[in-house]
């Protein structure tokens, strides 16, 4: 854990944000930021490819789910970009549905995954003080 020595927990966040296990793996958390590198892309992408990017990360879609994908970062900013290209194809029915949820809970799990990255830097940057190691 000494490897947190010295980060700053507000880019454990955002790297968090743009990657999932991004920040754990800047605080030095490597198994921690891969099983949530693996755990969140596998779930975010499944759903982008049951949906396609066309419509399953789209603002037009279902706002409520833009709300959660945002939350994914990088990976939403990427499945837009494709979605802009002219050979995406849009999804309707079950498959949008199914995609949409698998790649909302991704960003809703995100968010969780940021919020630990933060607390885990933060923590140990508390504890690593000299005021705290004099008493």
């Amino acid at each position: 854990m000494g490897a947190i020595r010295g980060k700053n927990p507000i880019v454990a966040g955002v790297l968090a944000w743009l990657v999932p296990g991004l920040g754990h793996l800047y605080a030095g958390m490597r198994a921690r930021g891969l099983v949530i590198f693996v755990a969140i892309s596998l779930a975010f992408w499944t759903g982008v490819v049951i949906g396609g990017a066309q419509s399953t990360v789209s603002w037009d879609t279902n706002r409520w789910w833009f709300a959660a994908h945002v939350f994914t970062g990088g990976y939403t900013m990427l499945t837009m970009a494709i979605g802009k290209l002219p050979s995406a194809m849009p999804s309707y029915g079950k498959t949008l549905d199914l995609a949409t949820i698998y790649t909302g809970v991704a960003g809703l799990l995100n968010i969780l995954v940021i919020l630990d990255a933060i607390g885990r830097v933060n923590a140990q940057a508390t504890v690593d003080t000299p005021a705290r190691k004099a008493s």
